[in-house]
């Protein structure tokens, strides 16, 4: 009985609601019976119209699917797929089991491309979780898929190739960052590309189908390994990688050739209420940049395979340098976006500011989101003569002081340079005239 309360409270707990309550009541009434009414278990259900012990026991042997993590896998997978019927889910579950092992253990008799096998993925899940140590699930599959008459690779061969197979996803993802770094780096700073590239480039086409086989799995993570990338670990190197974002790369080219002075962000973005930035993250772009900087203008990086070599160097000899750059990529969207105000043409700012001034309402509302009373601006924008009408919001007024401000300090600081400069030249030319007399 104890074995028919376990089935059902693991796969029928609402089904077979009245079942589980009338099992529990009579396995406390077994506390105090005479030991000879035993004898006949199935007294205790005699006459009972919602319960067929010899039934029950039958079914209860299915509570070994419990043990089995591939099972329970592809069990929870049915979970949203099954809600209205306990039954359903657990009968369609066991025939899914079924099939996607049977179809993975016969892959190269029935000539099946292994990615193309229905929920795959629910086994690979629990391989990324358990890698190896899994021997108890080998040995259930021993036993359940006797029939198959493939004991031997089921006990020799099945874990292995399940785990290779396992390592696709980031083998692929590592390949992509390589490839992706190589090409981004070649857009700012010239590079030759060699085998090195072809091989990387080679791979990842192959990982990417779906029809990948385990042979070329194992390939290119050999060639990875031979060109110093060990997938199972996580180094600096591998993390960056795998997160690598293009567009942040690509930012800090921007930066660097339009010879902005970041520091000068600081301020901006500690007068930016419209941003969550932190002048920390500002102080963290900066060091990044650093960094990269230091990369690009590194003559002795003229081929792909040079430029992984130096990275690597640079990342191993800083190991403050990989969280730094994770972060940035992180925030590298509203960097973007704040140094995009901070950059913007001044006259931009000015006509928008008329346009606001000519021609415009105001809408005064409540912001369902924050409960609270908001407004926004309708106005009109006129380019090459025609009219767009135009919404401009809480957030957008700041953005527009703030560029307001921006441009009122820059034609400021212009101006002073400009006078210090028409000093200097006046000194200088003192200095020259004194030098002659």
């Amino acid at each position: 009985m104890e074995s028919i309360n376990d089935y059902y409270n693991q796969f029928y707990k609402l089904t077979k609601k009245e079942q589980i309550i009338l099992i529990k009541n009579k396995l406390n009434e077994l506390i105090n019976m005479n030991i000879s009414f035993l004898l006949g278990e199935d007294n205790f259900f005699k006459d009972n119209e919602i319960f067929d012990f010899y039934e029950a026991v039958e079914d209860s042997k299915k509570i070994k699917y419990r043990n089995s993590k591939f099972f329970m896998a592809i069990y929870e997978k049915n979970k949203d797929n099954y809600k209205a019927s306990e039954d359903h889910r657990f009968k369609q579950s066991i025939q899914d089991y079924h099939e996607i092992l049977t179809n993975i253990i016969n892959l190269e008799e029935k000539q099946l491309k292994f990615f193309e096998i229905k929920d795959v993925y629910s086994i690979l899940n629990i391989i990324g979780i358990y890698n190896d140590n899994l021997q108890e699930e080998i040995n259930f599959t021993l036993e359940e898929f006797k029939d198959l008459n493939k004991e031997e690779y089921i006990k020799n061969e099945l874990l292995n190739d399940l785990i290779i197979y396992s390592k696709r996803y980031k083998t692929l993802k590592l390949l992509e960052g390589i490839k992706c770094f190589i090409d981004t780096y070649g857009k700012i700073e010239t590079i030759e590309t060699t085998e090195y590239l072809e091989d990387i480039k080679n791979s990842y086409d192959k990982l990417e189908s779906e029809g990948v086989n385990k042979k070329e799995i194992t390939e290119a993570i050999d060639m990875l390994s031979q060109k110093g990338f060990d997938i199972n670990k996580e180094t600096p190197l591998i993390k960056f990688l795998k997160g690598i974002k293009k567009d942040a790369i690509d930012f800090l080219k921007i930066l660097k050739d339009s010879k902005t002075d970041i520091r000068n962000l600081n301020e901006f973005v500690a007068e930016n209420a419209a941003s969550e930035l932190q002048t920390s993250d500002i102080d963290n772009l900066y060091y990044v940049f650093e960094f990269f900087n230091k990369i690009f203008n590194d003559k002795e990086i003229k081929k792909d395979k040079l430029l992984l070599q130096a990275f690597a160097k640079e990342l191993n000899n800083n190991k403050e340098m990989w969280p730094s750059i994770e972060s940035y990529q992180k925030i590298y969207g509203e960097i973007k976006r704040v140094y995009d105000l901070y950059t913007e043409n001044p006259a931009t700012t000015i006509a928008t500011v008329n346009n606001l001034l000519n021609e415009s309402v105001m809408n005064i509302f409540k912001d369902e989101v924050n409960n609270d009373i908001s407004f926004n601006i309708i106005y009109k924008e006129k380019n090459d003569e025609k009219e767009k009408e135009q919404i401009i919001d809480v957030k957008g007024l700041e953005d527009l002081k703030n560029k307001i401000l921006l441009s009122f300090n820059n034609s400021r600081n212009s101006r002073e340079e400009n006078n210090e400069d028409q000093n200097n030249q006046e000194i200088n030319s003192k200095k020259i005239y004194k030098f002659n007399g």
